[in-house]
């Protein structure tokens, strides 16, 4: 295919009496010859978020009618930042059509996870912002598909129709305040640059991460050492069951248990960080090179394997890690996948098994407890430098369903969002797509 693009069609939607978006938008367009403008009236609706989808509707039904390959679709509140320019669009555009995209995104607000496709492009999981849209044709008729519920949005369901929506970056697009929205309630009363700015940094973010990460790949070992792991078990609570504990572990000589008992002299996060310490202090002495802590409710899931987890344990190692998480998550963000059993993140809410590198002994020590938050989210805190096993080891006893035991919800504004076997086994496949694994 010798594809050339000299222009785009490009539909911008606006309410008639929303004067000063057309006057924006207008300004935003002005000279720049490459877009082939055509405005549409937006279709008024008692929820607004339905009438700007059956708005993009009347978009996709044109560019259909008219056999265009791709079609860009802007809302009145785009505005360009300084990284726009049509040789670029021009290029991510021919990629997208290349590599088969459905949609492509100028700017985003808010998403849940991201993973990168190359330098200047970003495959999304779930997304706000559709300011700037562009939408290949292959996707057309799916779109047309789309039927929101009056508490739905467009951007965040367009996850239940695609999973080939991707976002340029640096970031070309963002939406103006205007002070209201016609859509979207709550950015009635929030400056939502702010929101752009924040997907801008998570996006270097993860790039950096990347790189880093297969920059330590290239030159990681591999090593088949014999060896068995200290492990100390740290109660909940003040009381724990022993035997049960003990019967867990039977038959798994390649754990030195030590049971730990409760530092009780404060709040819970307090007393765990407290109790945390005491063994660390210990670790130390005994000049550990790593060690594992294991909360009294852990339960061995059914993909648990000595082989496999003493090999990621040697992986983690070479990979600089700190922070080696095998247990029940939680809450998490970020998730970047290095391989097809470990997964950096940024944070984790919760974990029930976690291996300690010697490296973290001091962080840990050196930690001010702050009983505004929570033992896991003081831990996360202190370093980058943690993964995360898969398919997890180890859940809570009570928990110990882990296909069932996390209700999913989404919300976009907020990266962080519940972990769950099949939405991280989803992450896994699209990274072996993508070809980051």
């Amino acid at each position: 295919m010798n594809l050339q693009i000299s222009r785009i069609k490009t539909y911008i939607i606006n309410l008639k009496e929303r004067c000063d978006r057309l006057h924006h938008i207008k300004q935003e367009f002005e000279n720049r010859q490459e877009f082939e403008l055509t405005y549409i009236e937006g279709i008024k609706h008692a929820v607004g978020s339905i009438g700007l989808m059956e708005s993009f509707k009347e978009c996709i039904k044109d560019a259909k009618a008219k056999g265009l390959p791709v079609v860009l679709i802007c809302e009145d509140d785009h505005t360009f930042t300084t990284a726009y320019t049509w040789e670029k669009l021009k290029a991510y555009i021919l990629s997208g059509i290349y590599d088969h995209f459905d949609i492509l995104l100028g700017g985003v607000s808010g998403f849940q996870n991201a993973i990168p496709y190359n330098e200047n492009t970003f495959w999304v999981e779930n997304f706000s912002g559709a300011q700037f849209t562009i939408v290949f044709n292959k996707f057309f008729d799916k779109f047309l598909e789309i039927d929101l519920t009056p508490t739905q949005h467009m951007d965040i369901e367009l996850k239940n129709y695609t999973d080939n929506i991707f976002a340029i970056f640096p970031q070309i697009s963002i939406q103006k305040t205007f002070g209201y929205s016609d859509v979207t309630m709550k950015n009635n009363t929030i400056n939502v640059e702010t929101y752009f700015k924040t997907s801008e940094e998570r996006f270097k973010k993860i790039l950096i991460i990347e790189g880093y990460y297969r920059r330590l790949n290239n030159q990681c070992m591999e090593e088949d050492l014999d060896f068995s792991i200290p492990t100390y078990i740290m109660p909940l609570q003040t009381l724990y069951d022993n035997e049960r504990l003990k019967a867990e572990f039977k038959d798994k000589n390649e754990y030195n248990l030590k049971f730990v008992p409760l530092v009780k002299v404060a709040k819970e996060p307090i007393d765990r960080l407290n109790t945390l310490k005491n063994i660390v202090r210990e670790a130390q002495i005994a000049d550990e090179d790593f060690i594992l802590v294991c909360d009294d409710k852990h339960t061995f899931t059914s993909d648990y394997s000595f082989s496999e987890f003493k090999k990621a344990i040697i992986k983690a190692y070479y990979l600089n890690t700190k922070m080696l998480l095998c247990g029940f998550l939680g809450e998490g963000n970020n998730i970047l996948f290095l391989n097809s059993s470990l997964f950096w993140l940024d944070s984790f809410s919760k974990s029930s098994f976690l291996v300690l590198y010697k490296s973290i002994y001091q962080n840990i020590l050196d930690l001010v407890p702050d009983n505004t938050l929570s033992y896991e989210d003081q831990l996360s805190s202190i370093t980058s430098n943690k993964l995360c096993l898969f398919p997890i080891i180890s859940a809570s006893r009570k928990d110990s369903d882990i296909e069932n035991q996390i209700l999913t919800h989404y919300d976009p504004w907020n990266p962080t969002y519940q972990l769950n076997k099949e939405r991280i086994e989803k992450l896994l496949k699209k990274s072996k797509i993508l070809g980051m694994i």
